[in-house]
């Protein structure tokens, strides 16, 4: 979607979008010179392909950090002038969400297929065409595959024909807390995603095997996966969305094997820092209660980060640009 967006359409659209919705942003925000900037990103960018260089004539670039903000509002802004007013308000259109270039709706069943065909002509938007899957009652959606059956809607978790699976190995330099995270988070994943309990079961008997292929070791891993499945069964229900949770305290630094132990770092700062802290707070009174130290590593450098080369150098007569030069000077055929 980024790389074949127009690019001046993308310019006005959000120009018009942001004039459109100046009520609901800050009042001291310049829209003029947030579009200049945008058109500066869309239309300034220049990148390296071997030994020649190029700018781009269309599309955002997929590296920029706004390249997910403008395709975002780009498209918005169709979804609030065309599709809604045509096909919501009381129409066929029950329910639309899009994360993206991936869209979700839900469709009245009795209108006929025909108007179903003018929808998806009507995605279309400046350069841009979508595929649309025709209605049905099962569709994936991200990494979901959701069933509507008797009224209700379940879901499973979906994953690609061609996932590699390429999870950490045991040999890479992280703390030996990586695996048990991995394991812990993607159980409580499958559990959230799978409505019933046997696509759960056959999720996470399938991301064992996943581990296993990549050369962890049953002994190691399935006493966290035992681990996972309790703390599921037993977990206490979330907090509402109107809870205050206490702020954490999070400590990053690199992973060395031979460091302090997690916990005796945590005894030390309970030891040091919580009364001080929390002496602090009790005369202050403004002075938020710290919740729990989250020890929060990354890892190193490793062998390859450091030595592998990031620029490789063509043959000589091989470059893009020698490439280029012949294509240009080549006389072409009658």
């Amino acid at each position: 979607m980024y790389t074949n967006m127009d690019t001046q359409h993308v310019i006005s659209t959000v120009n018009r979008w942001l004039h459109r919705h100046s009520r609901a942003l800050p009042s001291d925000l310049h829209i003029e010179l947030i579009t200049e900037a945008i058109s500066i990103v869309m239309t300034q960018n220049v990148f390296q392909f071997d030994d020649t260089y190029w700018i781009q004539t269309c599309g955002a670039a997929m590296g920029t950090s706004v390249a997910c903000v403008l395709a975002t509002i780009y498209y918005s802004y169709h979804k609030e002038t065309t599709l809604l007013p045509t096909y919501g308000n009381g129409g066929p259109l029950l329910f639309y969400k899009r994360f993206i270039d991936d869209g979700f709706i839900i469709w009245k069943p009795t209108v006929p297929y025909a108007s179903f065909d003018r929808f998806k002509s009507d995605l279309c938007f400046g350069k841009l065409t979508w595929t649309a899957a025709s209605p049905s009652h099962s569709v994936e959606f991200l990494d979901l595959t959701l069933f509507i059956s008797n009224g209700s809607i379940s879901s499973k978790t979906y994953t690609k024909e061609h996932n590699l699976h390429l999870y950490l190995p045991p040999s890479s330099a992280h703390s030996p807390g990586t695996p048990k995270s991995l394991i812990f988070g993607n159980l409580q994943m499958y559990w959230k995603q799978n409505t019933h309990t046997s696509d759960y079961v056959n999720m996470a008997s399938a991301f064992r095997q996943h581990l296993l292929a990549r050369g962890h070791h049953s002994k190691d891993i399935d006493s966290i996966f035992l681990a996972a499945a309790h703390h599921i069964d037993t977990a206490p229900e979330p907090p509402s969305s109107n809870a205050r949770a206490a702020p954490k305290l999070f400590l990053h630094w690199e992973y060395h094997p031979k460091d302090l132990p997690r916990q005796h770092i945590r005894s030390l700062f309970n030891e040091t820092c919580s009364p001080t802290l929390s002496r602090a707070q009790t005369v202050k009174g403004n002075i938020p209660q710290l919740g729990y130290l989250t020890i929060a590593y990354s890892k190193p450098k490793s062998i390859g980060n450091t030595l592998c080369q990031t620029k490789m150098t063509e043959p000589t007569g091989q470059n893009v640009s020698d490439y280029i030069r012949t294509l240009s000077t080549a006389t072409p055929s009658p």
